[in-house]
């Protein structure tokens, strides 16, 4: 099961930043860095004004080859490729940064296709599609564990708008929110279930979310 290769870590600190729906994620404050690069956006972007917000000096690149991006016509601190990313070698990851994706599916290819280091990238938050690739389990294990080598989960949601249906218990879409282990050494496996008040909140409006809870049997 690739349940178990999701188990979460207690950070220090823990807050939602972005849309009170879809479109916001747990960040750790305390390891946020200067520069966020997003890849996927569909000019939907109130996590990235979110992180703007709470850290007014940062500076955010956002890839996406659908749309254009209000949001870097607005503020000089954001710059816009229109651009498919197929690789994290695609990407500056050369100096400190948080990297956030939903890109749809895409994020299996590229993160197995990869053979780099996350050393600079301090937080990674990313959206899973598991029913990409027929949702076998045996194809996502080795990119999960990939991600694990190299970060601490510190939280997950499961997108409300999608069920549980290829890797039960897990979410066909499942956002994570992960540390660098070499800045994050976590002390005990998170004690509670997913959802969290005060973080976590439906996709849409009204609906009921999923409840995580897979590691606490």
């Amino acid at each position: 099961m690739i349940a178990d290769l999701l188990i979460p870590t207690s950070p220090p600190n823990k807050i939602r930043l972005g849309s009170a729906f879809d479109g916001g994620y747990a960040v750790c404050p305390d390891f946020l860095e200067e520069k966020l690069i997003s890849i996927g956006c569909d000019n939907k972007t109130d996590f990235e004004s979110a992180y703007l917000s709470f850290s007014p000096n940062s500076e955010i690149t956002i890839y996406d080859p659908r749309k254009r991006c209000a949001l870097a016509n607005q503020d000089e601190r954001v710059e816009f490729h229109k651009k498919q990313i197929n690789s994290f070698g695609d990407l500056d990851m050369d100096s400190k940064c948080v990297i956030q994706m939903d890109i749809e599916g895409a994020e299996y290819e590229m993160i197995n296709e990869y053979k780099g280091d996350f050393d600079n990238v301090s937080q990674l938050i990313i959206e899973y599609h598991f029913g990409i690739h027929g949702g076998a389990e045996k194809d996502w294990r080795p990119v999960l564990e990939k991600i694990n080598s190299h970060f601490h989960l510190i939280h997950m949601h499961g997108n409300s708008t999608k069920p549980i249906r290829h890797c039960a218990p897990v979410p066909d879409v499942l956002e994570c929110s992960y540390l660098n282990r070499d800045v994050f050494s976590p002390v005990e496996i998170e004690p509670n279930p997913f959802p969290v008040t005060g973080i976590d909140r439906p996709n849409r409006r009204g609906m009921k979310q999923h409840v995580l809870d897979w590691w606490l049997d």
